[in-house]
């Protein structure tokens, strides 16, 4: 939010140059992307702690072993393939048809998918993504700015969180921002090159992996944020394994016998203790040599990933075979089908929101054209008025969504019978159930759950009554009798 009132370009400048980016939301932006990348710093002790029973140097030699498992890169390449799936747009643009073919030219070009992608996958790993539009007015083509999301800062209006007022990128030297009043960089040596316009609404579009605006906060989280965690959780698995299997297969050599006559032994040049030169241990009497065979729980291990993996595929609603493809056998088409439902759910409100933001996105290219031209001639544009002249249209058709309320509300109770989708989720798909909150849910979930559990006993009793009423007299007494 803005620490300051904005009513002009001077008021921007200022909050441009004591723009900073929090410290807490960069640090988790910068594991976020540590993770997706599957950088050095993945193994580093920032992430993982070296276990307590490792020296240094033991820990630096059997890091080497680690592997990173990338569950953020897993999540976002499965969302990204989702969300940009056969998208169609048109445009429609009353009034002046230059303006539709030059946004319409530009968002058929393949570029554009590319921008809109880079954009989505800035989104999705990081929680919040700012897409830019710009006309060139030398080559009246547009060219898109995407501020790389660890440097940015969104500054909105106060009193309102949809409303946008500056959006800066803090870079090395210099900072780019745009604002309703002008747009620009303005470099650490005080010089800058800044253009003024008046705008009534910024013109840039905000993706969300996962949007906070209903909380009042302007920045949004990864779509799933506890990918990192997981993926560290996992190589510290893998990690105990491979100590099992390497440091505990082995068979150890076991020496008995009076341990507090060891040392007598050892100076006593009488007594052979030791390996001979032909190989062969040799101990004093009262000495007993034998190999003990470990029991490495390598399989209990194994099966801790496994359930770690489960989990993972439960919270995201990635399918376990996408997450561990050797872990269950090919699924038939149905099994395959119900194992999707989590993620199907998920995309079913992921994948409108995405649609919106490029309308949003588009409109603002439209609106961009429209004020240049205005400009030109010395007359103002407003967004409201663009708006009611456009008619944008964009389509998803990734065909695996279920379309119909009734064939949500099938795989809904299909999922729920299968254990894959949680009664809250359930909840949350039903139609007109978007005005309840975390705690209407949870009340609801345990009403369901108590009923249920009543309807259970009942059934029970009335079992045992129709048994009892097949008795005879002496039975029905014995039975009596017994409860």
């Amino acid at each position: 939010m803005a620490k300051k009132i904005i009513k002009s370009l001077r008021d921007v400048i200022d909050v441009v140059q004591d723009a900073s980016v929090d410290k807490k939301r960069k640090a988790e932006m910068e594991k976020q992307r540590d993770h997706y990348e599957c950088t050095d710093k993945c193994l580093s002790t920032k992430y993982f702690q070296a276990p307590t029973s490792d020296t240094k140097d033991q820990w630096i030699e059997n890091k080497k072993s680690l592997i990173p498992v990338n569950y953020t890169e897993v999540v976002v390449r499965t969302w990204l393939a989702i969300l940009s799936s056969e998208i169609t747009r048109n445009v429609e643009f009353s009034n002046d048809k230059d303006i539709e073919k030059l946004v319409r030219d530009c968002v058929a070009e393949y570029l554009f998918n590319d921008i809109t992608s880079q954009w989505k996958e800035n989104a999705l790993v990081y929680g919040t993504a700012v897409n830019v539009p710009m006309l060139d007015p030398v080559t009246e083509e547009f060219t898109f700015w995407l501020p790389f999301p660890i440097n940015t800062e969104i500054i909105k209006n106060p009193v309102n969180v949809y409303d946008t007022l500056v959006v800066v990128e803090i870079n090395d030297g210099f900072r780019q921002f745009i604002s309703k009043w002008g747009s620009g960089i303005i470099y650490e040596d005080g010089s800058a090159s800044i253009v003024e316009h008046q705008y009534d609404k910024l013109p840039v579009a905000i993706g969300y992996g996962k949007s906070k605006l209903h909380q009042r906060n302007p920045y949004g989280d990864p779509v799933q944020k506890e990918a990192a965690d997981f993926g560290i959780q996992q190589a510290k698995n893998q990690y105990n394994v491979s100590l099992l299997s390497t440091q505990q297969t082995r068979d150890i050599l076991h020496i008995g016998g009076p341990l507090d006559k060891i040392s007598h032994y050892a100076d006593d040049p009488n007594v052979e203790v030791g390996l001979s030169e032909d190989g062969v241990l040799a101990l004093p009497d009262g000495f007993t040599a034998q190999f003990l065979k470990p029991n490495p729980k390598i399989n209990e291990s194994i099966e801790v990933q496994k359930m770690y993996a489960a989990t993972f595929s439960s919270i995201s609603g990635i399918p376990i075979d996408i997450l561990c493809p050797d872990s269950v056998t090919s699924p038939s088409a149905e099994a395959a089908r119900i194992r999707s439902l989590p993620l199907m759910h998920k995309a079913k409100q992921l994948v409108p929101r995405w649609l919106e933001a490029e309308k949003e996105l588009i409109q603002c290219m439209l609106y961009v054209a429209e004020a240049a031209k205005a400009e030109e001639a010395a007359s103002l544009v407003t967004w409201k008025d663009v708006k009611s002249r456009s008619t944008i249209t964009v389509q998803n058709h990734f065909n695996v969504l279920p379309s119909s309320p009734n064939e949500i509300m099938q795989n809904t109770i299909a999922g729920v019978a299968a254990g894959i989708i949680r009664h809250e989720d359930a909840i949350r798909t039903i139609p007109n159930n978007d005005h309840l909150t975390e705690e209407d849910i949870k009340q609801m979930v345990e009403e369901y759950k108590s009923k249920a559990s009543a309807n259970a006993h009942a059934i029970e009793q009335n079992a045992l009554k129709t048994s009892k009423d097949a008795l005879t007299d002496q039975q029905k007494s014995q039975f009596d009798n017994k409860q």
